[in-house]
């Protein structure tokens, strides 16, 4: 579902850069980045280990 905002999301960020040249829409894109770090990170080391066997 996250994926589903952050490509239109970029997509439109990066329109905004090259196309229309706004420097400001680099802001957005370092927000992005850090939205997706901070789920990488939450994340890192979970794994399947613990659970029950999956069928």
């Amino acid at each position: 579902m996250t994926i589903w905002i952050t490509v239109p999301c970029v997509l439109l960020l990066l329109f905004l850069i090259l196309a229309r040249g706004l420097t400001e829409a680099w802001i957005g894109l370092v927000i992005v980045a850090a939205f997706w770090a901070l789920i990488a990170y939450r994340f890192s080391g979970t794994g399947t280990r613990g659970l029950p066997p999956q069928r």
